[in-house]
C-alpha cells in the first residue's frame, strides 16, 4: 500500500484499483478471522472478531484510497463493539444480582407509561 500510495493517478481511480486487491486480500483475511471466532466461547470470540477489524481499520487508515473500506469497517467495528456492551451488561447484571430487579423495573416502567 505504501508503494501504491506513491502513484501518480488520481485518487478515484487508485482507490477503484486498489479495491479488487483488497477484496481478494482483505476480505478473505477478514472472513477467516469470523469464522474462527465462532469457534470460540464468549465473549472470547466477539473481542478475537473485534481485533481483527481493529487491525485491518489501523492498516488501511493512513491511505486515501482506502478510506471508503475503512469507513465500512468502523461500522462493523461499531457493531462488535455494542454486542460487547450487551453481554458484558448482561454479565454484570446477572452476576451481581440485579437482573430481577432491572427487569421487574422495566415491567413496571412499561406499565406506568
Amino acid at each position: 500500500m505504501k508503494s501504491y500510495n506513491t502513484s501518480l493517478a488520481p485518487l478515484e481511480s487508485r482507490e477503484d484499483e486498489f479495491a479488487m486487491i483488497l477484496d481478494s486480500a482483505l476480505d478473505p483475511y477478514l472472513e477467516g478471522c469470523i469464522e474462527l471466532s465462532r469457534e470460540l466461547e464468549r465473549p472470547d470470540g466477539d473481542v478475537f472478531s473485534l481485533n481483527c477489524l481493529l487491525v485491518a481499520k489501523s492498516t488501511l487508515q493512513p491511505f486515501d484510497f482506502t478510506a471508503q473500506r475503512a469507513e465500512k469497517l468502523q461500522g462493523q467495528i461499531a457493531r462488535r463493539v455494542n454486542i460487547l456492551v450487551e453481554y458484558e451488561l448482561d454479565f454484570f447484571l446477572r452476576q451481581s444480582g440485579l437482573h430481577p430487579l432491572v427487569r421487574s423495573l422495566s415491567e413496571w416502567e412499561a406499565k406506568v407509561c
